[in-house]
């Protein structure tokens, strides 16, 4: 009895400390970084909330940077107040057009306030700058200039 007592203490212990590091992994990771290595989005990064919106433009930015054959996007725009994850980054090119999308999501209780804050994501994407002439950000057209860093 004591044995099998023994080897069931054991086996729990072990389990135990399976959990401990799988849980620390996960809780390591950060959602908004993504990097799928092939096709069109080579890298996403999730850069957070900036605070209030205080553009009189509703319509999102995008700052675009070359380098070699990769081009970086980094985006700003507008939501209810609240999020703190990047998830489910896409990228598509229709014709001269580029679609950048992500979900935004809360890790809290769910409660979301009633202003509009900004939102700021990096897409790395593998085409050429001369070939966008248009961005939209999650559906909506963005203001599209070359850049590094916004003001």
């Amino acid at each position: 009895m004591m044995a099998a007592d023994h080897q069931r203490n054991g086996m729990m212990r072990r389990t135990g400390v399976v959990l401990a590091v799988v849980m620390g992994l996960t809780a390591c990771s950060n959602p908004g970084d993504v990097s799928n290595g092939d096709g069109l989005l080579k890298e996403f990064k999730y850069l957070g909330c900036e605070g209030d919106w205080e553009d009189e433009s509703y319509a999102p930015e995008a700052l675009r940077k070359q380098e070699g054959d990769v081009t970086t996007y980094l985006v700003r725009h507008n939501y209810g107040c609240g999020y703190d994850r990047g998830l489910e980054p896409k990228a598509r090119l229709s014709g001269e057009t580029l679609k950048l999308d992500y979900r935004l999501e809360t890790s809290g209780d769910g409660d979301l306030a009633a202003c509009i804050c900004e939102y700021r994501a990096r897409f790395k994407i593998a085409a050429p700058a001369a070939q966008v002439r248009t961005v939209k950000v999650n559906g909506d057209e963005a203001r599209l200039s070359d850049g590094e860093a916004f003001r």
